[in-house]
C-alpha cells in the first residue's frame, strides 16, 4: 500500500496551534490558492436540519448562526481541507456536524443508528470500471468508513464511455481517480489505495491492514485475482459481491455465513487461481462465460466475447449498466452491512425485460402465407393422436443429456425465432424423457395457400435449425431424427443433446449464425439499394455447400418486373377466391392491439403501405367487396402493390428442392434458414413471396385440388413465365422459395411471437 501520488487532502483545525500554522505557511508560500467559505451557509442549513419543524426567517436563521460562532473566531469554526489536486481550499463543518448534515436526507430510508454502525465499516472495491460507480455511490450514501481500492490500470480515453471523469484526467491512475472523486465529497472518509492492484504479496494488507474488511467488492477483469481474492475471503469468512454490468447481473457470495460455499457458486469448479495466471482476454474466455453462464448472458455480450480480439479489444461495458451497477451493489451491499438477511445467489436487474423494447419483443416479421390442404397424410390435432403417439415413442438413448427446463426454454425461445408461414409458428415441442419433439401443429396450417403443408414443414425445418444453433451456442451436441415414424405424420423430428459429439450429430459448420437469429427479419421495404459488389457471389457460393437445393438469382430488372407482374397477379388472385380471401383475412392481424393479443399471424404494421393502400388493405377485407371485383374481372390495383413493390429490387431469389415430399421440404427449410441468416450477415434482408410457389405446385403436384378451374387456367399461364424467368428447374422437383433479397433500412417494428408455454409443453414426470 502507498500515499503516492498526492490523493489525499489536508485537514486543518485552526484550533490547534501547529494545525494553525502550518495552515498559514501553506497559505503564505501558495498565494495562488483558492479559499471557498461557507461555513456560514452549512451552518444555516445544519441549524435548520437540526429543527425540522421550526419555520426560520432569514433574519431568525442568520441570528441563530452567529450564536453558534459567537464565542469563537468563525475562521476557526470547523476544519479547512486543502485539496491539492484542486489547489483549493475549503472550509467545512467539524468532522460530526459535517456528517449529520451531509446524511441527513438519507433519513428515514436509513434510519440514525444505522447510519452510525455503518461509520464503523470498511469496503474493499476491487477494480474500477464497475468498482467506480461503486466505490463513488457507496460513499455518497457513506455505507462505511474506511474504503480500499485496488486498480493498477490508468484512465485511457475508451474508459471513459463508463467512467465519470474529465479528459484532464487521462493518464491518471484510476485508483487515485476515484480516490479524489470520494474525498471530494467526503474528506472524513478514510480511504486507502493500491495502486499496483492486488496481487499475492498484498493481499493480506489490502483485507486486514488497519481492520478486517467486512465487505469485499470484486469487479477486477483478471481471473486469477477473483479466484485469489475469494480465497482470502472465505478464510477470513467475508462476504463477496460482484456485478457483471450485463442484464444487470449481481452475484452475492456469504463467505460470512457460508464458509464452505463454493467460489463463483461452483460455476468453475476446482479451479484455481495459479492455473489462469498469465492467460491472454481471449484465453480467458472460456472460462468467463462458466462464470456468468452463456445461458443467461446477454446475446449481444455472447456476441461481443466471440468477436474479443477480433473486432473489440475488450467485451464491453455501457455506463447506463455501470451507473446502475453501482446503485444495486450499494444497496445490496448497505443491507448486507447492517446485517439484513441477505442470501448467496445470484440475481438478474435486466432493464430490457424490466421494460422491454416493443420493436424487439416483435420477435420477426412475418412470412407471407404456407400451410397445408392434406394430401399425402391426412394431418390431426395434437390431441387426436398423443395417446397413441406416447406409448410408441422410443426411449432415449444412454448418453442423451437431461436438460434444465430454463436451457430447454431458452434454446426453443431461440428456435421459433425461425419463419413461419403466415407468421403462423405451426410447431409444437414436446419434452419427455430426455428426448425434445417437433409436431406440427395442424389447428394452425393455412390449408389452401400452403399445398399438402409443405410450406409448414419448410417453416418446422428453420425452427430445426435454430434450435441446432441455439442448443451449439451452449455448447451442447444434437442428434435430429426427422419423420421418425410413417405412422405419425405429424411428428415431424426427434431431438437428443449431447455432452460430446458423436456419429449422426449435427455440423458445428454453420454454428457462427446462430448470432443472427434475432437479427435476421422480413423486410418489406418498398426502397432496396444494389447489393456491393461480390455479395451475390458469396450468397451462390454459401448455398452451393447444399446440392440438394438450388439457387436461382435475377438480377436483369427486365427478369425482375416480370416477377413482379406474376406476383400481383397472384395477390390479386388470393383476394378474389372467397376460401383463399377468407384464409388471408385470418391470417392478418389488422390493428396492433389484435398483433399484440394474438402474437401471431402478419401484422399489418409490419408491410409498408401508403396511406392510399392501407385504406384499400382495410376494404379488401369485405368479401361481398371482393366477391364484386371477382365477378367484374377486375382488380387490377390489388396487382400494383407487388409490382411496385419488385419494380425497386435488384435482386430475386428462387429456391428450389429437388423432390416434392415432406421430408425434402424439412430438410429444405434447415438449409432455407441457413442462407437467410447468412444473408442477414452481409446485411442483405429477404422478403419471402410463398404464395405464387404454392399455388404452382397445388397445380403441378396436387392437380389443382380446390382450384377453380377459371383459377387453374389463370395460374398455369403464370407458371409458363415464372418457368421462363428461372430455367433449369428440377423435372420432379418444386419451388421451395421466392424471395426478395432487400438492402435497405431495418424496420422499426418486428412481429410478435407466442409465449413460449404456448408453444412448449413438459411430460408431467419431467
Amino acid at each position: 500500500m502507498t500515499s503516492e501520488p498526492v490523493y489525499r487532502p489536508l485537514i486543518f483545525d485552526l484550533k490547534n496551534p501547529e494545525s494553525e500554522a502550518g495552515f498559514r505557511h501553506l497559505l503564505d508560500q501558495n498565494k495562488s490558492i483558492t479559499r471557498i467559505d461557507h461555513i456560514e451557509l452549512m451552518l444555516g442549513e445544519w441549524i435548520k436540519t437540526r429543527n425540522p419543524g421550526v419555520p426560520f426567517p432569514p433574519g431568525l436563521l442568520q441570528e441563530k448562526v452567529q450564536e453558534v460562532l459567537h464565542a469563537q473566531n468563525p475562521e476557526q469554526y470547523g476544519v479547512w481541507v486543502f485539496y491539492p489536486w484542486l489547489h483549493r481550499m475549503i472550509h467545512l463543518l467539524p468532522e460530526n456536524e459535517f456528517v449529520e448534515l451531509r446524511t441527513s436526507r438519507n433519513k428515514y430510508k436509513i434510519l440514525p443508528e444505522e447510519q452510525e454502525a455503518l461509520r464503523l465499516k470498511k469496503v474493499g472495491v476491487v477494480g474500477l470500471s464497475v468498482g467506480q460507480s461503486v466505490a463513488v455511490t457507496l460513499a455518497l450514501e457513506r455505507c462505511c468508513g474506511i474504503i480500499r481500492l485496488a486498480d493498477f490500470d490508468i484512465l485511457e480515453l475508451s474508459n471513459m464511455n463508463r467512467i465519470r471523469s474529465g479528459v484532464h484526467e487521462i493518464g491518471e491512475l484510476k485508483v487515485v481517480n476515484t480516490a479524489r472523486e470520494i474525498l471530494e465529497i467526503d474528506p472524513f472518509i478514510q480511504v486507502d489505495i493500491f495502486p499496483e492492484g492486488l496481487h499475492r504479496n498484498n493481499m493480506q494488507a489490502f483485507f486486514h491492514e488497519g481492520g478486517q474488511l467486512d465487505l469485499v467488492v470484486d469487479e477486477c477483469d483478471s481471473l486469477d485475482i477473483k479466484l485469489m481474492l475469494r480465497e482470502y475471503a472465505k478464510s477470513y469468512r467475508i462476504p463477496v459481491l460482484m456485478d457483471t454490468s450485463d442484464r444487470g447481473m449481481l452475484d452475492i457470495e456469504r463467505f460470512d455465513e457460508e464458509p464452505d460455499r463454493p467460489v463463483l457458486h461452483g460455476f468453475v469448479g476446482e479451479l484455481k487461481a495459479d492455473q489462469l495466471r498469465d492467460l491472454s482476454t481471449e484465453e480467458k474466455i472460456p472460462h468467463i462465460l462458466k462464470i456468468v453462464g452463456v445461458e443467461t448472458m446477454s446475446e449481444r455480450m455472447k456476441a461481443s466475447m466471440i468477436e474479443v480480439e477480433q473486432s473489440i479489444r475488450t467485451w464491453p461495458q455501457l455506463a447506463s449498466a455501470v451507473v446502475l451497477g453501482g446503485g444495486v451493489t450499494c444497496d445490496v451491499a448497505r443491507r448486507l452491512l447492517l446485517g439484513y438477511g441477505v442470501a448467496s445467489g445470484r440475481y438478474f436487474i435486466d432493464l430490457e425485460e424490466l421494460v422491454p423494447d416493443e420493436r424487439a419483443a416483435k420477435a420477426q416479421a412475418a412470412e407471407t402465407a404456407e400451410s397445408a390442404e392434406p394430401v399425402f397424410f391426412e394431418y390431426r390435432p395434437f390431441a387426436a393422436f398423443f395417446d397413441d403417439f406416447q406409448k410408441s415413442k422410443p426411449a432415449p438413448s444412454g448418453e442423451a443429456l437431461e436438460i434444465k427446463r430454463e436451457l430447454l426454454e431458452a434454446m426453443v425461445k431461440d428456435a421459433v425465432q425461425a419463419p413461419s408461414g403466415g407468421n403462423m409458428q405451426s410447431w409444437i415441442w414436446y419434452w419427455s424423457d430426455r428426448q425434445l419433439f417437433l409436431f406440427l401443429d395442424e389447428k394452425r396450417t393455412v390449408k389452401l395457400v400452403d399445398f399438402n403443408a409443405l410450406g409448414t414443414l419448410t417453416g418446422l425445418g428453420a425452427a430445426a435449425e435454430s434450435l441446432v444453433l441455439s442448443a451449439h451456442a451452449r455448447g451442447l451436441h444434437v442428434q435430429l431424427l426427422p419423420f421418425p415414424s410413417p405412422d405419425f405424420p405429424e411428428w415431424v423430428a426427434t431431438f437428443e443433446f449431447f455432452e460430446d459429439h458423436r456419429p449422426g450429430c449435427a455440423s458445428h459448420e454453420f454454428d457462427d449464425l446462430y448470432e443472427m437469429l434475432y437479427v435476421r427479419q422480413c423486410n418489406r421495404s418498398k426502397s432496396s439499394e444494389p447489393l456491393p459488389d461480390g455479395q451475390l457471389e458469396s450468397i451462390k457460393n454459401f448455398a452451393a455447400q447444399n446440392r440438394d437445393f438450388n439457387l436461382f438469382l435475377l438480377t436483369e430488372k427486365e427478369k425482375i418486373n416480370a416477377v413482379g407482374r406474376i406476383a400481383g397477379a397472384t395477390d390479386r388472385l388470393r383476394f378474389t377466391n372467397k376460401d383463399l380471401h377468407t384464409e388471408l383475412v385470418k391470417e392478418i392481424r389488422w390493428t396492433p392491439e389484435e398483433a399484440e393479443r394474438e402474437k401471431d399471424g402478419i401484422d399489418l404494421d409490419l408491410i409498408e403501405l401508403k396511406p392510399s393502400e392501407r385504406a384499400g388493405f382495410n376494404l379488401s377485407r369485405q368479401w361481398p367487396l371482393m366477391q364484386m371485383v371477382a365477378d367484374l374481372k377486375g382488380g387490377k390495383g390489388i396487382e400494383k402493390t407487388a409490382r411496385e413493390l419488385l419494380e425497386t429490387d435488384h435482386a430475386i431469389g428462387l429456391i428450389t428442392a429437388p423432390f416434392v415430399t415432406p421430408a425434402v421440404y424439412f430438410e429444405g427449410g434447415r438449409f432455407y434458414q441457413r442462407l437467410w441468416l447468412y444473408c442477414t450477415k452481409l446485411g442483405v434482408d429477404w422478403h419471402p413471396m410463398p404464395a405464387l410457389i404454392y399455388s404452382f405446385l397445388r397445380l403441378r403436384q396436387g392437380g389443382g385440388v380446390d382450384m377453380p378451374e377459371t383459377m387453374q387456367a389463370e395460374v398455369s399461364d403464370l407458371y409458363r413465365q415464372f418457368e421462363a424467368l428461372f430455367p433449369g428447374q428440377p423435372e420432379q422437383g418444386g419451388g421451395l422459395m421466392l424471395m426478395r433479397l432487400v438492402r435497405a433500412q431495418p424496420l422499426p417494428l418486428r412481429s410478435y411471437r407466442r409465449p413460449i408455454e404456448e408453444v412448449l409443453f413438459f411430460d408431467r414426470n419431467d
